[in-house]
């Protein structure tokens, strides 16, 4: 059996230095074989990742001017819905009614300090010039009219400080409502393009 063997292997030995030139160049062939395939499949994968990089190109640059052309329109249309937006904002949290009866307040109050200082000034005036009788009297009027006129001031000035609260408040409601209702009109207005347009 192991004669055999060996007498095997002589044979193999002797047909490989025979045909030695047909090996090798088989074994180059078939090296040079598997290196071509291996590029051609190398080359055909490198040109489809190529197509589906310049299709997916193709697709956001698509994307980008949909969404370069939403956001103009998005634009416009808020542009035409301010207006709107505002007169029904100033409808809805309304500081003229204030600010008004503050002005009004204001002058009242001017016109309060005003005759609450001629009344003093006056009466001053007219104790000194006359009897003891009369400055008597004419000290109680004046004590009665500055104390009705020192309680309209403080009334008209505590009333002054209520309108300036109802004020501040509305004027900060308006700023929150505002600024609350604009990012709502923007975000409506998005998703609507946005979905009209995909």
């Amino acid at each position: 059996m192991w004669q055999a063997a060996g007498d095997a292997a002589r044979a193999a030995g002797r047909f490989a230095r025979r045909h030695r030139r047909a090996i090798v160049v088989g074994g180059v062939v078939g090296a040079a074989a598997c290196v071509y395939h291996s590029m051609k499949r190398a080359l055909k994968e490198a040109e489809d990742e190529h197509a589906a990089m310049l299709v997916q190109a193709g697709h956001d640059a698509r994307r980008r001017q949909c969404m370069s052309r939403t956001r103009g329109e998005c634009v416009a249309a808020l542009a035409n819905f301010l207006p709107a937006l505002r007169k029904r904002l100033f409808l809805a949290v309304d500081v003229t009614g204030p600010v008004r009866e503050l002005k009004a307040l204001r002058t009242g109050l001017a016109g309060a300090t005003a005759a609450a200082a001629a009344a003093v000034t006056t009466d001053g005036g007219a104790g000194g010039g006359t009897g003891s009788s009369s400055s008597d009297s004419g000290g109680g009027g004046s004590a009665v009219a500055d104390g009705s006129a020192a309680a309209e001031a403080e009334d008209l000035q505590s009333r002054e400080v209520e309108l300036w609260e109802q004020v501040k408040v509305t004027a900060l409601t308006r700023l929150v409502v505002s600024l609350y209702a604009f990012n709502a009109l923007a975000l409506m207005l998005h998703m609507q393009l946005h979905i009209l347009v995909v």
